[in-house]
């Protein structure tokens, strides 16, 4: 497989790429939760999901303290993406921890060792139910109601993998312009070690080229242990930026799809 990746000459421009992670994170808070403009950030909110990050969150925050000051008020804002990549030394970020996330870009496929050839693989929009169960497997029920209203997101391409008729993993990537942002790959902790989390994102990169993308990239935290994945296949690191997580948040906040 080919992908539709940039030259090795060509200079990435990794601020771009930052960009239209954040600008992801936008569009897919738009679909699953409340928006609301407020001077210096856009703030989302579920309220019949309040732990879950990626619905409860601000995004295009601009730095400054008043700004800062009134998210930290609302009790809400379980993370905090700022505009910029870095985030402003001199300021004070009580009640919030850093947390820095590296970005990677498809550089040169390399084809897998070893990909799962029984898998069954179909979109996730022709599965709904099967979707909800394995979120709820996951982590929560709030987690899979959250997920399964991004399927309304019509740029979102998600893919659902089965193992003798039964749901095991989930991977797909999401279309930001020209850039193919992946949704990392997850399978059931029973059905790992198998070469199900590759086969699933070879499926996910065979669908960005069918696309014609010409970037396709991702964003990990610090020291995830997918990471290596990722380099297998060809992705490199190009950036990174700094998001803030809400230091003491409630019981069940941290509940996102696991990166595996």
């Amino acid at each position: 497989m080919k992908l539709p990746i940039l030259p090795q000459h060509q200079t990435v421009d990794s601020q771009a790429l930052i960009r239209a992670i954040k600008q992801t994170a936008v569009a897919m808070g738009r679909v699953a939760s409340e928006e609301q403009n407020l001077q210096g950030a856009t703030v989302f909110t579920r309220p019949d999901c309040p732990d879950i990050r990626v619905a409860n969150f601000a995004a295009e925050f601009d730095g400054t303290e008043a700004a800062l000051d009134m998210l930290r008020q609302r009790k809400n804002c379980l993370v905090i993406d700022p505009i910029e990549a870095t985030l402003d030394p001199s300021l004070k970020y009580e009640g919030y921890e850093t947390v820095t996330k590296k970005v990677f870009s498809m550089r040169q496929y390399i084809e897998p060792d070893k990909i799962h050839r029984s898998l069954q693989i179909i979109p996730a929009r022709a599965a709904y139910r099967e979707v909800r169960e394995l979120y709820q497997q996951m982590v929560s029920a709030d987690l899979a109601s959250v997920m399964v209203d991004r399927l309304d997101e019509p740029r979102l391409e998600l893919f659902i993998g089965r193992l003798n008729h039964k749901p095991v993993a989930l991977a797909g990537f999401f279309c930001q312009g020209q850039v193919g942002v992946l949704v990392p790959a997850y399978v059931i902790p029973e059905a790992r070690k198998q070469s199900l989390g590759v086969t699933m994102l070879v499926h996910a990169l065979e669908h960005c080229l069918r696309a014609q993308l010409p970037q396709v990239i991702l964003d990990r935290t610090e020291g995830c242990s997918s990471i290596p994945l990722y380099q297998r296949v060809g992705f490199c690191e190009v950036g990174s930026y700094q998001k803030l997580y809400l230091s003491h948040p409630p019981s069940t906040a941290n509940l996102q799809p696991e990166e595996k």
